[in-house]
């Protein structure tokens, strides 16, 4: 299995679909269709950077042939996992219901952890 093959298996093991994807990366669909079509080496170095990100894999590997995650990956805690696990099985209005009621509770303030002390705004 080529490193093209590869970054498919994973994109669709972390996203719905490759359009899903796309959308989410801000990366027009062809791009990534040319991608799997003509191979990795064509393209802007800027998108292959900005699909590594998304994925957590590394730029190094990539160009190497390999799929390997980034070291600095940052853990997830039980309750990031849960959040994600929940929302990674409602179907796409549900995803944007809950990405609007989250931007809905962060611009009110209330729910807000206070930047200097670590505390929840209304524990301060």
């Amino acid at each position: 299995m080529n490193v093209e093959e590869k970054l498919k298996e994973l994109i669709l093991a972390n996203y719905k679909s490759i359009r899903a994807f796309t959308v989410a990366a801000s990366i027009p669909y062809s791009t990534v269709d040319n991608i799997f079509k003509r191979g990795i080496g064509g393209t802007a170095v800027t998108t292959v950077v900005r699909i590594c990100d998304l994925l957590g894999i590394t730029v190094e590997g990539i160009t190497h042939g390999i799929i390997e995650p980034k070291e600095n990956s940052a853990q997830l805690t039980p309750a990031q996992a849960k959040l994600l696990d929940s929302f990674d099985q409602l179907n796409e209005e549900g995803q944007t219901k809950v990405m609007d009621y989250a931007e809905d509770l962060c611009r009110t303030g209330y729910y807000k952890k206070c930047p200097a002390s670590g505390l929840d705004a209304k524990e301060a």
